[in-house]
């Protein structure tokens, strides 16, 4: 049997399927030939399954659907040395390899083993988001997840779909690690076939390193489809053909520290509106000069209507531009460095807000938008020490 194939188009297929993926001796990736001018490959170990299509050319052989099991690890090196030698190659299957020729006359074997092949895994679509936006938040809000922890709720991104109202259902991204918090809403459009009920809630926890390892082609308006199967996790399928799908750290999301976080930030009553990019360079500055013991901690200071952020003993100090303020009195609020950053990571907003209650060691950072707005989309905390 021999057939054509494009190196270039070969070599992304195998790097997608192989990306992420713990490659050991008994997980083979498996090129399928689907008809005598296409095929797919695709590489399944239990806890990871993806695929992409290939078109192949100058079939010639007895056809029959079949499958090939490439050493995961040979051919995942193969496929960064044959992107140098663009153009059609050539694939002749023999006793217990592959025959590769490229252009210019290389050629390379690619071993073959002798096993069962893996079934894939039956495809469910749950529904569809904007591509570029989706991964855009997931990209931000995963950072904030601490993926050496041992706890589910903070190694994790938590998906939650919400489709009790028609029309306005979304997939909601949470993640933390116990000292910020992000809640973000992103609209959804469910499959047909999605929920089955009216009012209904999915949820999945996807490790956080798993969950931005698919790259999106970020082209605005661009729809992915959010997917599962009967027997495994939470993934996506993009349009162009590729597929990606996780087993789950759980099935189940832990939304009590989100309605926590929320009903203390419902009581914040003080607030001041800035530039997040200044506060952003203040916040960079101290910590870079705050040379101590205490270089995790930082003061935010408001007084007379003005607001500066300082080291703890006030050696260095940086004056931040109000646009707006809501105060009872002067505050002097404690913040963890690295926690008000990653509470900041779901900001894509010129200007921000933090929103605070007297005696509460709990902040909000708010996106505020052109015309002044808070966005409700985004939730996002830090634990502080007033």
């Amino acid at each position: 049997m021999k057939f054509k194939i494009n190196s270039e188009d070969f070599s992304n297929a195998i790097s997608w399927v192989t990306q992420g993926a713990a490659l050991k001796e008994t997980h083979p990736v498996i090129l399928a030939l689907d008809s005598e001018d296409s095929a797919h490959v695709y590489f399944f170990d239990g806890t990871q399954y993806a695929k992409d299509n290939l078109d192949i050319s100058n079939f010639n052989g007895d056809f029959e659907e079949t499958k090939i099991l490439m050493d995961a690890k040979f051919v995942k090196n193969l496929a960064k040395v044959i992107k140098d030698f663009p153009g059609e190659m050539q694939i002749e299957e023999q006793k217990s390899q592959l025959l590769v020729k490229t252009q210019g006359g290389n050629k390379f074997h690619i071993p073959l083993l002798d096993q069962v092949s893996p079934s894939e895994p039956e495809i469910i679509t749950i529904g569809e988001v904007d591509e570029a936006e989706f991964f855009e938040i997931i990209s931000r809000v995963s950072k904030i997840s601490d993926p050496s922890s041992t706890l589910t709720l903070v190694n994790s991104v938590g998906f939650v779909f919400d489709m009790e109202k028609t029309g306005s259902e979304q997939v909601i991204a949470i993640a933390t690690d116990k000292f910020a918090f992000s809640e973000v809403r992103v609209p959804f459009v469910p499959a047909k076939t999605a929920g089955g009920k009216k009012k209904q809630q999915l949820t999945y926890a996807l490790p956080a390193s798993k969950a931005t390892i698919a790259n999106s082609t970020k082209t605005v308006g661009s729809p992915v489809a959010l997917i599962t199967s009967t027997n495994m996790g939470f993934g996506y399928s993009f349009g162009d053909g590729r597929i990606v799908l996780f087993s789950t750290n759980s099935d189940e999301v832990m939304m009590k520290p989100s309605e926590q976080m929320k009903a203390a930030a419902e009581k914040t009553n003080q607030s001041a509106t800035f530039s997040k990019k200044d506060f952003e360079k203040a916040l960079n500055a101290i910590s870079n000069l705050s040379l101590d013991s205490n270089t995790k901690n930082l003061k935010v200071v408001i007084k007379n209507s003005k607001m500066s952020m300082s080291d703890i003993d006030d050696n260095n100090s940086i004056n931040i531009d109000l646009i707006d303020s809501e105060i009872e009195e002067d505050i002097e609020i404690t913040v963890l460095r690295d926690a008000v950053r990653k509470a900041m990571l779901p900001v894509t907003t010129a200007n921000m807000k933090i929103k605070w209650v007297e005696q509460s060691k709990v902040m909000q950072v708010v996106c505020v938008d052109n015309d002044g707005n808070d966005i409700e989309e985004i939730f996002t905390v830090c634990i502080v020490a007033l």
